[in-house]
Order: C-alpha cells, then sequence, then structure tokens
C-alpha cells in the first residue's frame, strides 16, 4: 500500500517493535507485560493475532474476503502477521487484484486492532467497517 500509516504500522510489526505490553513494560510506561483484555503475555502475535478480543476482526475480514474472492479463506497467523504471498497453495484462487485486496484489508485489519486495544469501550466491527469505509475497501 502506498498509506503511510498502514506501511509504518506493519514495519514496526516486522521488526518486532510495535508497544505491545512487553515492550511498554521495559520502557516503564506498563505496569505489566500482560494483556489488558485476557491477561496472557502481549507479544505481537497476541496483540495482532491471538488475543480472544481480536478474534472478531479477523472472522469479519475472512467473510469480507469469502464475498469478494467467493473463497473460503482462513486466516492463518503467518497471513496476519507479514500478509498473503501468491506463491501460497492456499492462494491460488487470488488473482493479483484481489490478492492486493486482501493484503491491503489485512493491514487494515491490524490498525483497526491497534485503535480497538488503546481506544477503551469501543466496538471492534464498528472499528473495523470504519477503517474499510474510509479506504473504499468494500467488497
Amino acid at each position: 500500500t502506498k498509506e503511510s500509516r498502514l506501511r509504518i504500522l506493519q514495519w514496526k510489526i516486522i521488526h518486532n517493535i510495535y508497544p505491545t505490553n512487553i515492550l511498554l513494560q521495559k520502557m516503564n510506561i506498563s505496569d505489566s507485560q500482560m494483556c489488558k483484555q485476557c491477561k496472557e503475555i502481549d507479544f505481537t502475535d497476541h496483540f495482532f493475532f491471538s488475543c480472544g478480543e481480536v478474534r472478531i476482526i479477523w472472522r469479519e475480514v475472512e467473510h469480507l474476503i469469502f464475498q469478494r474472492c467467493s473463497t473460503l479463506y482462513k486466516l492463518s497467523q503467518r497471513d496476519v502477521m507479514f500478509g498473503i504471498i501468491n506463491t501460497d497453495k492456499k492462494s491460488k484462487n487470488f488473482n493479483k487484484q484481489n490478492l492486493q485486496w486482501v493484503n491491503k484489508l489485512i493491514l487494515v485489519g491490524k490498525m483497526s486492532i491497534s485503535k480497538l486495544k488503546y481506544v477503551p469501550k469501543r466496538n471492534a466491527l464498528e472499528i473495523l467497517n470504519s477503517e474499510i469505509s474510509l479506504r473504499g475497501l468494500t467488497p
């Protein structure tokens, strides 16, 4: 994507410098390295993929992928963290345009999770739909 905020977010994830509670505790900004929502250690993978609070976002993303591409695609942790590579066996049903759309949708999902975790008392699906609408990514 050419969108700076999404590129910076992905760069921080890839370089493992996204401010999860582990990093925030090392910087003396957080009291604990545990996830505030589920009380598990807040690794980057946990923050963006395995935390129970964010699973609803990935289920909705999978549903949107199905609507656009007519393909049932179960997102793996690797897909979420790094995007889908067109050489993956599972992604053979995506043409180049759909693959780009899906990867941008995954980035938008991660941006939504970031907002969900740091802005209390917001609905996950409302945040995701708002971010999708803002970027014109509707299926």
